[in-house]
């Protein structure tokens, strides 16, 4: 069911925050597992999409932003350390 226009920000953030916490455990060596094929794309697009927002608000504030980083590549490298272990 899609967020109510009124709380649209204040659930998606609720559901991103458990996203952050979940790539931070899997970046820094704890015990969560590498994610599955398809949660490996869907995290891939939802930082891309984070990062497009952040470049979008910048980029209307006229802020610069540093370099695009291959955001993908980095994923993939943690997610297979987190297989390794």
């Amino acid at each position: 069911m899609p967020n109510m226009s009124y709380c649209r920000f204040r659930n998606t953030l609720v559901d991103l925050n458990e996203c952050h916490y979940w790539l931070e455990a899997l970046i820094h060596d704890e015990k969560v597992g590498p994610l599955s094929r398809e949660e490996l794309s869907a995290a891939k697009e939802l930082i891309t999409t984070c990062l497009d927002i952040v470049n979008a608000i910048c980029e209307a504030g006229d802020v610069d932003v540093a370099d695009d980083p291959d955001l993908a590549r980095l994923v993939d490298k943690f997610n297979r350390e987190a297989a390794a272990r």
